[in-house]
């Protein structure tokens, strides 16, 4: 099923992007990108409990590959370079396998220029065209205003706020829960 992703898209910039599927070489690259979003608080979880392993990264992305039903895993790539990156989990038990949440991250140079938007794009047509996925989730912290933003232009919904569940030393926010249907 995710093979058939790879597609180019022109950004609002002109400039020309590749998503596909992520490949096990991708490795380096998403772990950079990763460790840049902890470093600047932006993630759920922080810098010092990310894993730094290139073993760890290299068997995470293999479990999206080796899992193609309830899993993806997309790259956005420019000239050749990994540029951002989503990965979606689907519900494992037979309640909630209609469902499933995401994650995306975008290296600074590239936000704002609609890689975030073309990637999630790319991940809701893939949920449509999944039978069993009705319920796309996310979370996000109450302070990135851009992403929430361009969740709720792409059709998600608030469906839930945990007040000041993300502390980072002595700041706190909240996380927001997002979701939107896939299926009409």
């Amino acid at each position: 099923m995710a093979g058939k992703l790879q597609k180019k898209y022109m950004l609002k910039t002109g400039e020309i992007i590749v998503i596909r599927p992520v490949k096990a070489a991708d490795s380096v690259s998403t772990m950079s990108i990763a460790e840049e979003i902890l470093k600047e608080g932006l993630g759920i979880t922080s810098i010092e409990e990310f894993h730094h392993s290139m073993k760890s990264e290299r068997e995470w992305i293999k479990s999206y590959i080796s899992n193609q039903q309830s899993k993806l895993f997309l790259v956005a790539v420019h000239e050749k370079k990994v540029i951002g990156f989503l990965n979606f989990d689907g519900g494992e038990k037979l309640k909630t396998k209609h469902q499933g949440s995401f994650g995306i991250s975008i290296t600074s140079a590239w936000r704002n220029k609609g890689v975030g938007k073309q990637l999630i794009a790319d991940l809701l047509q893939w949920c449509r065209e999944n039978p069993e996925i009705e319920k796309v989730r996310l979370e996000v912290l109450g302070a990135n205003t851009p992403a929430i933003a361009l969740y709720k232009k792409l059709g998600f919904r608030e469906e839930g706020r945990l007040i000041d569940q993300i502390k980072s030393g002595t700041h706190y926010d909240d996380l927001i829960l997002m979701a939107t249907e896939t299926k009409s």
